[in-house]
């Protein structure tokens, strides 16, 4: 009985790594050089490797990517910017 119980819990571990993963590969990228758009499951590099970096697919920078909550939170900042600074803020120069 005891042995049922924790072949469970081990299933419900790699259920939820698995959801994790595919999450993960699904999280929106956009590169702010060339304006392309997709998941990162799409980004060209070895994600597998530790210190290895991925870059646009489109055109193979790697500065330039940014995940989808990143340019968010840079939108954000922006219009912020403009609210509090209009005449001094760094988009309006």
């Amino acid at each position: 009985m005891m042995s049922a119980k924790i072949n469970h819990q081990v299933r419900e571990a790699q259920i939820q790594e698995f959801e994790a993963a595919i999450k993960d590969v699904s999280e929106p990228y956009v590169c702010i050089d060339c304006g392309w758009k997709g998941k990162k499951s799409q980004l060209g590099g070895w994600l597998g490797f530790v210190g290895a970096e991925a870059f646009c697919p489109a055109c193979g920078h790697s500065e330039f990517l940014v995940s989808g909550k990143e340019l968010d939170a840079m939108n954000r900042e922006d219009e912020k910017c403009k609210l509090q600074h209009p005449l001094s803020c760094h988009s309006n120069s």
